[in-house]
């Protein structure tokens, strides 16, 4: 089938809720990565690296994990992200996030 034939505002919405990456749609619809990436921006839709949350949508995931007084390493992982994403997002809204929240204890010797 055609690129342009198929019902792509359907095929992004279904498969951004189920947190496929382009490169998982493409090889489903059995297309390129750059013409999945196109038809994403034809119809504004953000495909965002693995789990990572539209633009519009990290404010509120950060403030979320902030209340849970999760650290920035948990969000990550979560996310499927890495730390310095997490973080580059946390310190574009102000949100401070422990960096770990895993301290040991020092035992006596």
């Amino acid at each position: 089938m055609s690129v342009l034939k198929r019902d792509w505002l359907a095929i992004l919405t279904d498969a951004r809720s189920r947190g496929l990456r382009a490169k998982e749609i493409a090889l489903e619809q059995g297309l390129s990565v750059s013409a999945v990436y196109g038809q994403a921006a034809k119809h504004e839709i953000s495909l965002g690296p693995c789990g990572a949350p539209p633009k519009s949508e990290w404010r509120k995931t950060l403030l979320d994990a902030l209340e849970a007084g999760k650290s920035q390493a948990q969000v990550a992982r979560e996310l499927k992200l890495s730390a310095a994403a997490v973080c580059k997002q946390a310190k574009r809204y102000g949100i401070v996030l422990p960096k770990n929240l895993y301290r040991p204890q020092r035992r006596a010797a």
